[in-house]
Parts: structure tokens; sequence; C-alpha cells
């Protein structure tokens, strides 16, 4: 099986304190893995390395296809620019994004569109950080359906 995402030589030190230290990672487009530890135990520093946002000199990562982020949200004024097309509109209407300006959004609403552009169909993987933040029971329960059928589409060989 070909993998989605091979990472090796991750090395990240901060303030005398090794965060990560990974010789080599694999991640196989239908694995679902959760990262679990303390604030400031380096999570959301290595889903960043994997995804390509930041960057770590001496690590060789190799990503096959679109690897798409669902980022914890800070503040509802940091907004990814987004290409509107039909297959994000599809996936508004599924998740009742309402049709105003971004910037009046709520963090539920703007976790909701997170969801919808992460779910496109050219996506070869998804890395999500804290991805049920703001989100009310009806949207976890549609990220958990959508994580479901987009890993099974994955594994009837949909290609992005």
């Amino acid at each position: 099986m070909n993998y989605a995402i091979k990472a090796s030589n991750i090395e990240i030190e901060y303030n005398g304190r090794m965060l990560l230290d990974i010789d080599e990672l694999f991640v196989y487009p239908t694995d679902k893995i959760g990262l679990v530890g303390a604030n400031g135990r380096g999570k959301t520093t290595l889903l960043h390395i994997l995804a390509g946002i930041l960057p770590c000199p001496q690590a060789a990562i190799e990503r096959n296809g679109i690897i798409r982020v669902m980022e914890q949200l800070h503040s509802t004024e940091e907004y990814e620019e987004l290409d509107v097309d039909n297959d994000l509109l599809k996936n508004f209407s599924k998740l009742s994004v309402a049709d105003k300006s971004r910037e009046h959004f709520s963090g539920g609403e703007e976790t909701r569109t997170q969801i919808a552009n992460t779910f496109r169909a050219d996506t070869a993987g998804i890395i999500a950080d804290e991805p049920t933040s703001h989100l009310d029971y009806e949207g976890i329960q549609y990220l958990i359906a959508e994580l479901k059928t987009n890993v099974l589409q994955s594994v009837c060989g949909r290609k992005g």
C-alpha cells in the first residue's frame, strides 16, 4: 500500500528541551492516528511539520497527494483563503454554513467552513488539530460520518 506521508529525521528542540525526535514515520491512507499529550508537548508542531506548514530543515517529508489541514481555531479572524467551487459549495450546504461574509462567522461556522474545505474530492489525506472545537452535536456527528465516508472512498480507490 502506498503511503500518504513519509517522514524521517524530525527533531525539534524548544528552550533546551527535546519536543520531537522521530527517526521515521509512515502514514497510510486508511490510518486514523490520534495524538494525545499535555499542552506544549509538540502535537500541533508535529502536525504542522507533516502538513508542510512549519519547516523542519533536517527532516525529509514526502506527501502523496493533497493533504488538507483543519486548523485549531485561535480566533475567528484567522481565515484561510478558500477557492470557492461547486465541490466546496456542496459541502457548505451539507454543513448548513450560512451564505454571509466569513468575517461575521461564529467559531462553529468557521469550523464547519474548514470541514467543508477539507472534504473536497481531491483530498488524499487529512490532518485535523482539535477538529471538534466550536462544533455542536450535529456538527460532530457530521464530521465523524465524513471521516468514515472519506476513508471508505479512499480504500475503494478514489483519486484526487
